[in-house]
């Protein structure tokens, strides 16, 4: 919970979390951590973008994930690609296909939070 109030803390506007639906707010087991950390550490080719990634995220959390109508299983990467066009985009996005394809909506926030903490603190 104290990263939930750090990251809010640092987020301008009203905190997408407040917005998101119980469904999606599952915790990430120790692999899904690992394979988000490693995604967005230091040096991989994700890191340079995450502030790409973190705004269409917020706003699939503060507008298609504020209610339960989704399945909490589906793609949570496939969600991001519709949220925003460029990410599918091997051109514009090369980077985002190696965002982790086993996760799902059901971890959405707790995956925002994470790469919110970890673009605070690069």
């Amino acid at each position: 919970c104290d990263m939930l109030l750090a990251v809010e803390a640092q987020l301008s506007g009203t905190p997408a979390s407040h917005a998101v639906a119980d469904c999606y707010r599952a915790q990430l087991d120790p692999e899904q951590r690992a394979a988000v950390e490693a995604y967005a550490s230091a040096g991989s080719p994700m890191a340079a973008h995450l502030s790409a990634v973190l705004g269409p995220f917020r706003d699939l959390m503060s507008g298609p994930l504020a209610e339960p109508t989704f399945g909490a299983q589906e793609s949570l990467k496939m969600f991001l690609t519709y949220q925003d066009a460029d990410l599918a985009d091997e051109d514009e996005s090369p980077w985002f296909r190696e965002f982790p394809d086993d996760l799902t909506l059901e971890v959405a926030l707790e995956t925002y939070l994470l790469l919110s903490t970890l673009n605070t603190n690069k």
